[in-house]
């Protein structure tokens, strides 16, 4: 082979190699939250408006099904307030009604809401005793300061923050509704009082969940303070437990039974648990080798899990 030939030889050996590494590049340009295990966090601009969910449109219409059992308010048998509508004179001729017995009831029931702000004053009275002695009434031992927030207030305060409502807007909702001004240092103190109460509890449910049979893991980035934390949760069908740390492979240990998670390289070195896979995120994997890769095989296999899973409808 003369130096001209080698060349050549080089230079498609060369092309090969930068097709090959276009084609992967592009490949990984065309992943994202809906064809793999990337967040949705990492879709950036490429974000697409498209329901991301695995489940396929067919043609059931919005709402229950027929044969479905739905779900209606429910008559009491001890409303707080009863109000009587009685018939006075006859629609028909204009005579009282008044000495008429009633042979039949209508009744109908609204259930609504009472929303206001309670103010309970607590007074200890002072006695001194003939000799000489001075007694104070007992207050209740929560009651520690002249004017404070009563445990329904904290514990709504406390509900609220768990489902994701901002301190201000916190602060909006008690203003608006109970004219009762309450600052973001005040509940950030209600959810670590809530938070001191629960850490017992939190233990056993931890305890619970690592010696569960079957257990799910997983892990997201949040903005704490300014800087990125990680919050890992830990799962069973009816328990579950959260954690902050600021390192995203920072895994609990003493897990036994079987882990479920979604292929995460770092989970598997947890040891003395059998690890199973997310089929979810199988069906994402599937979709790239279909839209990406063009394997045929892929939506055999697609359509096999669709099938045996619970996500078919």
């Amino acid at each position: 082979m003369d130096q001209k030939d080698k060349r050549i030889h080089e230079l498609e050996q060369l092309v090969k190699e930068l097709l090959a590494r276009i084609e992967e590049l592009e490949r990984r340009l065309a992943l994202n939250s809906n064809n793999s295990s990337k967040p949705p966090s990492s879709d950036g601009l490429r974000k697409s408006s498209k329901n991301r969910s695995l489940r396929e449109i067919d043609n059931k219409k919005f709402g229950g099904q027929v044969g479905h059992k739905g779900k209606t308010l429910n008559k009491t048998d001890s409303p707080d307030v009863t109000i009587q509508y009685d018939a006075e004179i006859c629609n028909a001729c204009g005579s009282s009604l008044s000495n008429i017995p009633v042979i039949e009831t209508i009744d109908r029931q609204e259930v609504d809401v009472v929303i206001k702000k309670l103010v309970t004053e607590h007074k200890a009275s002072i006695k001194v005793c003939c000799c000489g002695r001075k007694n104070v009434g007992i207050m209740p031992e929560c009651m520690k300061a002249p004017v404070q927030y009563g445990a329904n207030v904290r514990a709504m305060c406390v509900y609220f923050t768990n489902q994701f409502i901002a301190k201000d807007r916190i602060s909006d909702i008690f203003c608006n509704l109970f004219q009762l001004p309450i600052s973001d240092t005040a509940l950030m103190a209600f959810d670590e009082e809530c938070a001191n109460k629960l850490t017992l509890f939190n233990e056993v449910v931890l305890d619970a969940i690592k010696n569960a049979a079957v257990k799910h893991v997983d892990e997201t980035g949040m903005r704490i303070a300014k800087k990125t934390e990680w919050v890992h949760v830990i799962s069973t069908a009816l328990l579950t437990h959260y954690r902050i740390n600021s390192k995203r492979g920072h895994l609990l240990r003493g897990i036994i039974g079987k882990l479920v998670h979604d292929h995460w390289k770092p989970y598997f070195t947890l040891e003395n648990v059998i690890h199973v896979l997310c089929n979810a995120h199988h069906l994402r994997e599937l979709k790239a080798l279909i839209e990406i890769d063009k394997e045929h095989w892929a939506q055999d296999m697609y359509d096999l899990l669709k099938g045996a899973s619970c996500l078919k409808e």
